[in-house]
């Protein structure tokens, strides 16, 4: 008896034994057997809205959006993926009413969406995470026309990466209203985001957060202008645009290798402490709001540098204590920015090759681990020393770096000749020497002042051929100078093109305007509304183009326009469109006086008279011997 008693024992421990050895093995298999549910707006996937298959969703699942348009809120309270087929044309609708997405659960992504038109009251946005949620990915969105982008509440941990956010002054959301990404938490990433057009571009309200190689850009905007098909509106520049922004006391983030662009104020950051702050370039604007007693790091030393300043410099010196003659990409003197916060050296140029690469941060363990507060003191006295351990020199370079793949940036302009509906169509293409580049922003401006303001019109979206397009509708007449930039990122190089609009009304309710690569001024037409003057302007080395749109109404039935080059006949190419005439013609480099006859009674130029004289012979002999032909067969 005793022995049957040992040997059921002894087999009961081995069924224990092996029972304990692959219950890791089953639990893997678990964890393996998560499934794809398919959503399908036309009715071919396994649910037709978005928050359905969520619902249906286990943990670990994915839940894959086809390309559609979704008016939906979704709320998500389980760890899965959700994914969108295609970036530009899988779209979750808002509907102006709350909240797009809102997160409340751990290990959750979110990819691959336009999410458009929330809700404009207090706090509601494209993205919500809440504080109890961990491990959160927000990438590879389009977020329009929402109060926010991505907002994180204490507490939570989220990467928020590659995504275009755009804010649109509609009557919905007020510009000055919005935000591109909101951090009230710690140990967040922030990281390659595109914000354009908000008066928050990212704000800081948290500790150990990096924020690195984002683009934050606003221009100016100016009053009572409204632009077709922009997603820009009406502003006022009484309210200031902050790129960079804390509301509170926060210590040891970290901001690199970022470009602040053309707000009204970049920087407005609160009793910061033991920032790091490197390698940006911080262009434009009209001031800073720099508000910090303590210490912050804006340099590495020497040759290593700070940031980049747009406020200015010169460079005539080098060496640490820049005393060496002979430029090195440093200015000569430090930046102060606030108290004893300084950068020592400042670079000369912005810089296009960054080479600080931070490693993400480190969260504790558990989401509800505290997070250690530190003493704050006041900023030592700065002192400027040569260090021997310094990094390698960042050196700013107005060209790319030699990695990366260069791209050639097209933009060219179509005129109506209409008053009451004038309009510009801008079309372009961005392209590489390997391939067309889609489904990236080109940033559209303005200037009315050769370049010293700029003011938005849209971002256009290139389609799978690079191709691009907006509609524009000046305000004023005058000469507009029109710039497309494109940022670049890791793998193709930065560009930009400029163009030349002049506007001018005429009577009977036309319009003309003149389209160039190069320099135009002093349109102007004469009292007898028979001739217009202009004056053109091409670089050394640089063949002018320029392209006419002139109504047919004001053309005399029997003429043709006549076009001078300093008071010279001009061969140019016509073409005969709709209700005007097309008239493009190339000019030397230098400063040049154009001037355009539309009177019948204007000679024409001598070569468009050989021409037509030599058509009127040709058409004359075909004439005879047509009736010599008929005569023969009667």
């Amino acid at each position: 008896m005793r022995r049957l008693i040992a040997k059921r024992s002894v087999f009961g421990l081995f069924l224990l034994l092996l029972f304990a050895a692959i219950t890791p093995l089953l639990d893997v298999t678990a964890q393996d057997d998560s499934r794809t549910w398919i959503v399908d707006a036309h009715g071919s996937g396994d649910f037709d809205t978005i928050q359905a298959a969520v619902n249906m969703a286990q943990t670990g699942d994915t839940v894959f959006v086809k390309s559609g348009h979704y008016s939906e809120r979704i709320v998500i309270g389980k760890s899965l993926t959700l994914l969108g087929e295609d970036m530009n044309k899988t779209i979750v609708d808002g509907s102006h009413n709350g909240t797009i997405v809102t997160i409340n659960a751990h290990n959750v992504q979110v990819r691959n969406f336009t999410l458009q038109n929330s809700g404009w009251e207090l706090m509601q946005g494209a993205v919500y995470v809440s504080g109890s949620s961990f491990n959160v990915s927000v990438s590879n969105n389009t977020m329009i026309n929402n109060e926010y982008g991505v907002l994180a509440d204490p507490g939570s941990y989220v990467i928020i990466s590659d995504n275009l956010i755009i804010g649109n002054g509609t009557t919905y959301v007020d510009p000055f209203d919005t935000a591109g990404i909101m951090l009230f938490s710690n140990y967040c990433t922030a990281k390659g985001n595109l914000v354009l057009n908000v008066k928050f571009g990212i704000m800081v309200n948290g500790n150990f957060n990096l924020i690195h190689n984002n683009t934050v850009i606003g221009e100016y905007y100016f009053d009572g202008q409204n632009f077709t098909g922009s997603f820009f509106g009406i502003g006022s520049l009484v309210n200031k645009r902050l790129a960079l922004y804390t509301q509170q006391s926060t210590y040891n983030n970290t901001v690199t290798c970022n470009t602040l662009k053309g707000s009204d104020f970049q920087l407005d950051l609160l009793k910061i402490a033991n920032w790091t702050l490197l390698q940006n370039n911080i262009i434009g604007g009209s001031g800073f709001g720099y508000n910090t007693p303590y210490y912050n790091q804006w340099d590495n030393g020497y040759p290593a540098g700070g940031n980049y300043w747009s406020s200015g410099g010169v460079d005539f010196f080098s060496g640490p204590y820049q005393n060496i003659t002979g430029p090195d990409g440093i200015c000569d003197q430090p930046k102060t920015i606030y108290s004893n916060n300084t950068d020592h050296y400042p670079f000369y140029r912005p810089i296009t090759n960054f080479t600080i690469s931070p490693a993400l941060p480190v969260p504790p363990t558990s989401p509800l681990s505290p997070t250690p507060t530190p003493t704050l003191s006041p900023a030592p006295a700065a002192t400027i020393s040569p260090s021997p351990t310094s990094q390698p020199a960042v050196t700013p370079s107005s060209t790319s770096s030699p990695s990366l793949t260069q791209t050639k940036l097209q933009i060219s302009c179509q005129c109506s000749t209409n008053y009451s509906d004038f309009k510009v169509e801008l079309n372009g293409k961005l392209t590489s020497n390997l391939s067309n580049i889609s489904s990236t922003p080109v940033m559209l401006t303005y200037s009315i002042d050769d370049g010293i303001h700029w003011g938005n019109l849209t971002v256009a979206i290139t389609d799978e051929e690079g191709y691009f397009s907006a509609m524009w509708s000046p305000s004023m007449q005058g000469c507009y100078r029109i710039k497309a930039d494109w940022i670049g990122n890791a793998t193709f190089s930065a560009s930009s093109v400029t163009i030349y609009v002049a506007v001018t009304p005429f009577m009977k309710n036309s319009v003309f305007s003149v389209v160039s690569n190069s320099s135009l001024s002093k349109v102007n037409v004469n009292s007898g509304n028979t001739e217009l003057t202009f004056s053109v302007f091409s670089e050394t080395g640089k063949t002018g183009l320029v392209h006419m749109y002139l109504a047919k109404g004001l053309v005399d039935d029997s003429s043709i326009p006549a076009v001078f080059l300093d008071g010279n006949p001009l061969i140019c190419a016509y073409d005969d469109v709709d209700d005007y005439w097309f008239i493009s013609f190339t000019y030397p480099n230098g400063t040049h006086g154009i001037s355009v006859k539309f009177s019948s009674s204007t000679p024409l130029p001598f070569e468009l008279m050989v021409t037509l004289l030599i058509s009127s012979i040709l058409i004359a002999l075909l004439s005879i011997k047509l009736l010599a032909t008929l005569s023969r067969k009667r």
